[in-house]
């Protein structure tokens, strides 16, 4: 959505041969690839983008008289590019067709939106003024799930990570304050790339265009999806803001002072940058690595490489680790206890509503002989996600523990009534019943 754009307008800008050959590959690549991807906020994005190009070629004479002589000189460049379009269509591939199942049809996928946003505002209702937290999306929403639209498609391992519309998310997550500031900062740029258009010089004119054509095509794309919470694509948003800054900026002067001291910042600022960049994407790539280790270990149902693998894992980096941490954990918590009940604790006083964490702690206290303390992870996780057996299940084993076998029938009976399947509630149940009739 950025480069398509941006290398467009290179390749019209730019007067070095090997420049706009450059410029025109880009294009070509990232053409071939948006329209690959079966992307429709991509989609979406462009064409919004496409529409806008058109109305400013129209608006602006001498622009469109520039470009339309750059197509001219220009045309085996142009043809290499729509040619990489082509030929990422021709030649076989893997399969791209678009997955049929019921979880990600194009119905399915819209109407989990639409849930998603219907809950997201009982989260903004809930905290107007501070929001949820910068970054805390993931684990502040759980309990909005089922707030205004249930959101019957997330699981113990299955969460909403995103609420795939940046905007919203921003106002849920910083609060009016923080939400207003973004968006009012985001159209400030749309208009002054707007304004820049038709600026004297054609060079700042044409970037001012691709700038505007590329935030537009973001911009859009972020009412379906999260491209501003995505870290790369991110950056390249606020490289983007500060070029814009720049060119409207060069009508400004600045003492001598000024400009040396601005230049120290950036000497420090940058390589700090970099290094700091260097260091959180070695770590994230280490720790990709080290989940997917974890995920063959628990396939081979190796539980004390997996528990090796989680301990060493750190767990609030990202949404897997969140994920298959816990997941190591329910799967072979009887293979180390101890520690698996000391991590539970941990993630749980980190992420309260964790599902995953509160039923392994849920079944671990039973182990212990602690049903009540067990029974109030259950509730928890019945809470959250009422439409699970998982927790009932667990309801049914803590009341059992207690003594309270109509209450551990119910909640059996209650496990079955929302998966007709569960065979730990059918054979809990039928176990029961054999006790009844010997009794």
């Amino acid at each position: 959505d950025l480069i398509v754009p941006l290398s467009l307008f290179l390749f019209f800008t730019i007067d070095k041969r090997a420049g706009y050959l450059l410029a025109s590959i880009g294009l070509g690549i990232n053409l071939a690839y948006l329209l690959n991807t079966y992307s429709r906020g991509s989609w979406l994005a462009i064409t919004v983008a496409f529409l806008v190009l058109c109305y400013l070629l129209i608006k602006n004479q001498s622009i469109r008289r520039h470009v339309n002589s750059r197509i001219k000189q220009r045309k085996l460049p142009l043809a290499l590019a729509i040619s990489i379009v082509v030929l990422f269509f021709v030649i076989p591939g893997p399969d791209t067709s678009i997955r049929t199942d019921d979880k990600f049809t194009m119905n399915s996928s819209i109407h989990i939106r639409l849930k998603s946003y219907a809950n997201a505002a009982a989260a903004f209702a809930d905290s107007p003024a501070a929001g949820l937290g910068h970054g805390a999306f993931m684990l502040g929403y759980r309990k909005y799930m089922f707030a205004n639209a249930p959101l019957t498609e997330t699981t113990e391992s299955l969460y909403l990570v995103n609420l795939h519309n940046d905007f919203l998310q921003d106002f849920v997550e910083l609060g009016i304050v923080g939400g207003v500031f973004f968006l009012v900062f985001y159209l400030w740029l749309l208009l002054l790339a707007a304004k820049n258009t038709f600026n004297k010089s054609v060079s700042i004119s044409l970037y001012s265009m691709g700038i505007l054509l590329a935030l537009i095509a973001f911009g859009v794309h972020a009412l379906v999806s999260f491209p501003f919470h995505r870290p790369t694509s991110a950056m390249e948003f606020w490289v983007l803001a500060g070029i814009m800054l720049g060119l409207d900026g060069k009508k400004y002067t600045f003492s001598n002072k000024l400009a040396k001291s601005a230049n120290i910042i950036l000497a420090v600022c940058i390589p700090l940058l970099l290094v700091y960049s260097v260091y959180y994407y070695s770590h994230y790539f280490k720790n990709s690595q080290d989940v997917l280790r974890l995920k063959d270990q628990l396939i081979e149902q190796d539980c004390v490489a997996a528990l090796n693998t989680a301990t060493q894992l750190d767990y609030k980096l990202d949404y897997y680790t969140k994920i298959f941490v816990p997941l190591a954990y329910n799967y072979c918590y009887k293979t180390d206890p101890q520690e698996s009940f000391t991590r539970m604790n941990e993630i749980i006083t980190y992420d309260p509503d964790s599902s995953i964490a509160r039923i392994t702690r849920g079944l671990l206290l039973l182990d212990m002989g602690r049903p009540q303390q067990a029974a109030q992870d259950f509730l928890n996780v019945a809470e959250v996600l009422p439409h699970r057996p998982t927790a009932y299940v667990g309801l049914g084993h803590a009341a059992l523990n207690m003594g309270k076998t109509p209450l551990a029938v119910e909640m059996y009976q209650k496990a079955l009534s929302l998966d007709e399947g569960n065979l730990v509630a059918q054979d809990m149940l039928q176990q029961l019943e054999v006790t009844k009739q010997v009794k």
